[in-house]
């Protein structure tokens, strides 16, 4: 048993033997058959995260780079029907951590984007409104104007509408105090003009036909009522004159009869905005004005002047029909109440007064009774006639007050009309 044991030992040994030898290929790490401490266990973990963290850093930087391009592009092709889009992109852009400077900028190009359609819109809108009724009312057009200028539109777009505004603003009604302004204006510079008028006005002389400059004197005649330009220098000839109801003054650039002649056209521009055109003669005067102002009182002055003369060829004399009427009946009054037998009645001069009940006295007897048959005079008579002759007095002198109040009437009219005749009022 000892032998066979020692053999089967052998047998063994050679069988492992056999075993190592086949590998012999295969080359053994020492260390991995040895177990790993914690520190290198965990520093295996953390090469491990950080090839994640890697990944998903390239990751989040493809898509900034992806939204980054989008919002450029966006920027660029943005246009009707794509705003919605562009705010998807700017949103998600500032989601994934886009650049806040390029969601700045993309969100001002979104804006101006909107801000240039509402623009647009309105224009739009403004050239259905001028076709409408509405163009002629002064509060829709101001608030219309209103509303362009918030959402920004251009110059351009607004200039007819304003120019609307403004010839609305010109032809609306005035109120108490612009009348009231108005009237103060008018009678400043009329009663300028006249002044200088009355003694000789300097002015410009045109020759409509040949278009041939004159220093002329234009002269206003309130006693023949009428306005005449003559030479400033050498004899002083007459130029032109008319009666100032029949002389109509405008500026000359808006009576097409003056403003297409070759004498108007040839006038400066700033001699053509002063020039004034006399209309109503056979033919039309052409003047001109060293400035402006002048031009204004001119046509201010004569028009008013002109007026003022209708006025008073309306008005009827000595208080018209009217007037007359009442004078009559004021004659018929005072005839009325003039007392039998006074010196003012021809028939009967010389005869003793009559009774105020009729009948004729005769020389030396008393007055006729109402039933013809003479009465004796007594103081009773004599009182009664006392009486009569004091309320005839009282007549007299309540006549002789009246015709006073006629006079001083007539007086008050005449002075009136003196005072509009000299151009003292409007």
């Amino acid at each position: 048993p000892p032998v066979r044991a020692a053999r089967a030992a052998d047998a063994a040994l050679a069988a492992m033997g056999a075993a190592g030898g086949k590998c012999t290929d295969v080359n053994m790490d020492k260390n991995t058959l040895q177990p790993k401490s914690l520190e290198e266990s965990d520093s295996d973990d953390d090469d491990d995260d950080d090839d994640e963290d890697d990944e998903e850093d390239e990751d989040d930087e493809e898509a900034k780079h992806d939204a980054d391009n989008a919002l450029m592009e966006g920027m660029q092709n943005l246009k009707r029907g794509k705003t919605g889009t562009f705010k998807e992109v700017i949103d998600h852009a500032t989601a994934i951590g886009i650049a806040e400077e390029k969601i700045t900028r993309a969100e001002k190009a979104l804006e101006l984007h909107k801000a240039n359609r509402r623009r647009e819109a309105y224009e739009a809108d403004l050239r259905e409104f001028m076709e409408t009724s509405e163009f002629q009312d002064l509060a829709e057009c101001e608030k219309m104007e209103e509303q362009g200028v918030k959402l920004g539109a251009s110059e351009k777009a607004l200039a007819p509408l304003r120019d609307q505004i403004s010839e609305l603003y010109l032809r609306r009604e005035l109120n108490a105090d612009e009348i009231a302004q108005a009237k103060v204006f008018l009678e400043t510079r009329t009663r300028s003009f006249v002044k200088e008028a009355v003694q000789g006005h300097p002015i410009i002389w045109v020759d409509v036909e040949n278009g041939k400059r004159l220093k002329a004197m234009l002269t206003l005649d309130l006693i023949l009522r009428k306005v005449s330009v003559k030479k400033a220098s050498g004899d002083g000839a007459e130029l032109a004159t008319a009666l100032l109801n029949q002389a109509l003054p405008k500026r000359a650039a808006d009576v097409p009869e003056l403003a297409d002649t070759d004498a108007f056209r040839d006038l400066p521009e700033k001699e053509q905005s002063c020039a004034i055109a006399i209309l109503g003669p056979e033919q039309p005067w052409l003047l001109v004005e060293e400035e402006l102002v002048k031009s204004d009182e001119l046509i201010i002055g004569v028009t008013l002047i002109a007026t003022v003369d209708e006025s008073a060829k309306l008005s009827p004399k000595s208080g018209g029909k009217k007037g007359k009427k009442d004078k009559k009946e004021k004659g018929e009054k005072r005839k009325s109440l003039a007392r039998s037998g006074s010196i003012n009645e021809k028939d009967g001069e010389g005869k003793p007064p009559v009774s105020p009940r009729g009948g004729a006295a005769e020389d030396g007897e008393a007055p006729v009774s109402p039933r013809g048959s003479a009465r004796k005079s007594s103081a009773g008579d004599e009182d009664k006639k006392d009486k009569k002759d004091r309320k005839s007095k009282k007549d007299d002198d309540k006549d002789k007050k009246e015709d006073k109040k006629d006079k001083k009437e007539k007086k008050h009219k005449k002075e009136k009309k003196d005072k509009f005749s000299l151009g003292g009022g409007l």
